[in-house]
This record gives structure tokens, sequence and C-alpha cells, in this order.
């Protein structure tokens, strides 16, 4: 699939390494398909981009990488969505990653987590949903402790002619 995108001008991304959400993901939920990209070769820090809209980009981060007390409890019966099936679960565990949105203030330029909602993908169906947290006190809006923020500005201001390491990589 060929998507022409603002911050990282053309993408040309197989099919097979395209993520459905099938519900969308709330503030775009008209937005079904995504990809991941790794432009800074960065391990826990990634973007997930539309392919159906170019404009659209959000930064994502490995939660476990930046808080460490990050605790969730996710039942297998809420990621039917994304094929698991908790009456076919044996002794190995679906491949179910999380990740949550970054996003910055643009007041105080404060870098935050959005822990209540995290995003789960299974990498083996290629299919993502993000899940509300309901029983918990984590925030939209958590603030992310940051050494060097300049490194995270330089990620976020990422411009177009700079490549987004072949595109697609598993996170």
């Amino acid at each position: 699939m060929i998507a022409q995108t603002t911050r990282f001008g053309e993408l040309n991304i197989p099919d097979e390494k395209i993520i459905h959400f099938p519900y969308g993901i709330p503030g775009f939920t008209h937005l079904r398909k995504w990809c991941l990209l790794n432009p800074e070769n960065l391990l826990s820090i990634n973007w997930i981009q539309s392919m159906e809209d170019g404009s659209i980009a959000l930064i994502i981060a490995d939660p476990e990488a930046l808080f460490q007390n990050y605790d969730v409890s996710v039942d297998a019966r809420e990621l039917s969505p994304i094929g698991v099936n908790p009456d076919e679960l044996s002794e190995e565990e679906p491949q179910v990653v999380m990740r949550v949105v970054l996003s910055a203030d643009a007041s105080t330029g404060q870098l935050n987590a959005n822990l209540r909602a995290p995003l789960l993908i299974n990498l083996s169906t290629k299919l993502g949903m993000q899940l509300p947290l309901v029983r918990c006190n984590y925030s939209i809006r958590h603030p992310v402790p940051i050494k060097n923020r300049e490194d995270v500005g330089d990620m976020a201001e990422s411009p177009k002619n700079k490549r987004a390491n072949d595109a697609s990589t598993s996170i």
C-alpha cells in the first residue's frame, strides 16, 4: 500500500505490515489502516502512521521503558477484537504488544503519555485496538520523564526527507 505522508513523504508499505484497527483509534475512528515506523532507530519510541490520511501520525512508546511501575492487567476476553480467543489460549501467549500514545502540551512543552488507554497490537493477526482502562488511576496526560528533551523534540519534528528506516518495523 502506498501512502503520501506529510512527515515521512511517500511510504510503500507491504500489505502484510499494515495493522488494522477494526474500531479505529478514538479521535480517529474513521482511520482503520496504520503502519509502524521507527525513523530514529529507537527501540522504545515509534510512530504509528495512518495509511488513509497522510497527515495523521502519532508518537507511541513502550510504557515499560518509560515507567517502571506501569502495571496493567488485561483480561484475555478484552482482546477478542484483535484476534485473541481466550478459549484457544495455549501455553504460548499471543504476540500482543502494548504501546502508549505520547503528546506534547503546547503551552508548557511537557511530554505526556496516555497511560489510561494503551494501544494493544497483536503482531500475529496485525490487528490493533485502544483499550480504555476503567479500573485504574492512570491519567491520559501522565508526564514523561525525559533526560534529553532535544532528542524528543528532534524526533517530533522529523523532516520529510529522513528515511523511515525502510518504513515499517516490528515493535
